[in-house]
């Protein structure tokens, strides 16, 4: 069964995501080749609404990120 964005499994804190981001796109969780988003049901754990930025004051492991290939 393939992961979905709410299914739990966050592997990394937001200011680690956005550092990823960063380095590698633009520094915005939904725009974009890398894409930031929550593992829990509340999608403003990873990201701050409107999910534009990261939320990086929050100090837990609620990230997944993904990345387009194309």
């Amino acid at each position: 069964m393939p992961r979905t964005a709410n299914d739990n499994c966050g592997i990394m804190k937001p200011s680690q995501a956005y550092n990823i981001d960063k380095k590698i796109d633009d520094g915005k969780a939904i725009s974009g080749k890398i894409w930031g988003y929550s593992s829990d049901y509340l999608a403003t754990f990873c990201a701050n609404s409107p999910y534009t930025d990261y939320n990086v004051s929050l100090n837990s492991n609620v990230c997944q990120i993904s990345y387009q290939l194309y």
